[in-house]
């Protein structure tokens, strides 16, 4: 059961990231990205950001991303 959720999540956080793109609205491309942030830990970001973006300047701004709760 915990693998198929594991799978369902990184699913999610892929369509999620993949809509970044086509998405035109300026504050849903954050909310999208704060949601990441959160769903994603601190010790995957760098591997998973570079699945989602293509430019490493957007890797390594993500991965700069620091959230507090």
């Amino acid at each position: 059961m915990l693998h198929v959720y594991l799978c369902d999540s990184l699913w999610f956080s892929d369509e999620l990231a993949a809509s970044i793109l086509i998405v035109g609205d300026y504050e849903l491309q954050v909310c999208i990205l704060e949601a990441l942030c959160h769903m994603t830990p601190a010790k995957d970001r760098g591997q998973r950001a570079k699945d989602w973006f293509n430019h490493q300047d957007t890797i390594d701004a993500f991965c700069r991303i620091r959230h507090r709760l």
